[in-house]
């Protein structure tokens, strides 16, 4: 007989879940402050209880992954005789990522109240575009997005160029926006530091961020022409800013802004922000993000001089007062204190990452402490003295690529080889294995259906995700091709020096 839970219960159920999910993130930043044996047991303690809140409602594919890693990591516990003490301590390992992806999207907030969507479109619409300058346009007005924005920058970018690439596109408009959409989004989470990937590829490879920084970048960079120029050699053709789209297949309108993570709506132009309750916002120049960018970057740096923090802790910390301060600065303080308020519940319903995560952290720590790290580690020192250097950083990325598309989030895979990947033994260039971790890392942000991309773009589009996933294949499988190229000819020099 099937179980029915009231509704007002459910909401008093996830409304807790939120708590426990903000407390947890609390207790981490607590951690950054004080560094006292007490705080690392409180955020232990506050990560278990994350994951019995999380659990319950997270999906089958989470349910199994985690039941997976505990259930792994138990028998690792057990064979290798670990204590107590270290079982306990190693569910908050994975704290400092959870802060991260709970924390980052308040710096959506400014973005989204302060009408930038909304400059995208009249700044597009004024002007007449078409073919690779209008996708290369809308892939570099998304990369801008992206490099602030969490998953929510895809909504934005779709409402806001959406008419003007109907307009100007005849032959499968729906493909043109998906792909420059997508595509820009992705390609500055190689760099950005409110990027998980590359939070998780500086702490797995300890390399500091501002040396992989100039290389990323430039990787990124490589991505948007890479992909306008696949669109011209595809079969798209673009028409007079005049022409009637021929093949529009949207979702209708209370379907795709119903599709953007709360707090966070999808910003049609013309349209205020949800919680804004004042007139329309005029549109903002775009030159603001990018000053907003460097004003990050510069603070960041600064703080972790000043303190010695890790990139994550700074990003914990500096999310919320910069946010706030970008947003009293455009003359948006209460509508940011609204969005704040709503960003709870966009928090309440990260119970597939709280439970994946939590598990897999305490598998990660284990593993690292068990007896099986060694014969692991002489077997990954076997494989690079067989291939070689520059042929066994070559396998990376295809290695992150192909687990996220069996369910393994690329931060999980990161995580793993991170504990059994050390440079310094496989004689790697620390800069170069992290170039091709994030390059895979990234790449599974465009391809893997597990990851949130793909779903909020097929939400907003009405578009599968399987055929996004499709569009989006031959450029994933060229910009592969350019990050092993990269890495290899990297590690060969590094190696000839």
């Amino acid at each position: 007989m099937a179980v029915t839970v009231h509704p007002a219960a459910r909401a008093n159920w996830q409304a807790m879940r939120g708590t426990v999910f903000l407390a947890s993130v609390a207790a981490y930043i607590l951690s950054v402050f004080v560094d006292a044996g007490w705080v690392h047991s409180l955020s232990a303690a506050v990560s278990i209880l994350s994951l019995v809140f999380a659990w319950p409602a997270a999906s089958l594919t989470s349910k199994w992954l985690s039941v997976l890693f505990l259930a792994a990591g138990g028998v690792v516990a057990v064979e290798s005789r670990l204590s107590a003490a270290l079982i306990f301590h190693s569910f908050g390992s994975m704290l400092s990522l959870l802060s991260l992806f709970s924390m980052a999207p308040v710096l959506a907030i400014p973005v989204t109240v302060g009408g930038y969507g909304q400059t995208v479109a009249s700044t597009l619409g004024g002007r007449r575009l078409s073919g690779g300058r209008l996708y290369l346009t809308v892939s570099t007005l998304s990369y801008l997005l992206g490099s602030m924005m969490n998953v929510a920058a895809i909504p934005m970018m779709y409402h806001s160029v959406k008419d003007v690439v109907e307009r100007s596109v005849a032959t499968k408009p729906q493909r043109f926006l998906i792909q420059s959409v997508v595509t820009g989004y992705a390609m500055p989470l190689t760099w950005s530091p409110v990027s998980a990937v590359v939070a998780a590829v500086v702490a797995a490879t300890r390399i500091p961020w501002v040396e992989v920084w100039p290389v990323s970048l430039v990787l990124s960079l490589a991505g948007l022409p890479l992909s306008a120029a696949l669109y011209f050699t595809s079969r798209f053709r673009p028409s007079h800013p005049s022409a009637p789209a021929s093949d529009v297949d949207s979702a209708p309108a209370l379907a795709e802004r119903a599709s953007a993570p709360a707090g966070f709506p999808a910003t049609a132009p013309g349209t205020p922000p949800i919680g804004h309750t004042a007139a329309p916002v005029c549109g903002r120049g775009i030159w603001q993000i990018i000053v907003a960018v460097a004003c990050l970057i510069v603070g960041m740096l600064a703080l972790q001089g000043l303190t010695g923090w890790s990139m994550i802790s700074v990003i914990a910390v500096l999310a919320v007062p910069f946010s706030f301060v970008w947003s009293a600065l455009i003359g948006q303080r209460r509508p940011f204190l609204a969005g704040l308020a709503k960003h709870r519940r966009s928090v309440e319903k990260l119970q597939n990452t709280f439970a994946v995560f939590t598990a897999a952290g305490f598998f990660v720590v284990v593993l690292q402490h068990s007896r099986f790290l060694h014969p692991i580690d002489r077997a990954f020192v076997t494989l690079s003295g067989t291939l070689g250097p520059a042929l066994f950083i070559s396998v990376i990325p295809v290695l992150v690529v192909c687990l996220s598309l069996v369910g393994f989030h690329p931060i999980v895979t990161i995580s793993l080889l991170g504990s059994a990947l050390h440079p310094s033994v496989l004689h790697l260039s620390p800069l170069w294995l992290s170039v091709a971790l994030l390059g895979g890392g990234v790449l599974t942000f465009i391809v893997s259906p597990f990851n949130a991309t793909l779903n909020v773009t097929g939400s907003v589009s009405g578009v599968p995700p399987s055929q996004v996933m499709r569009w989006n294949g031959r450029f994933c499988l060229c910009y592969l091709m350019v990050v092993i190229a990269a890495a290899a000819i990297g590690e060969l020099c590094a190696g000839i020096r």
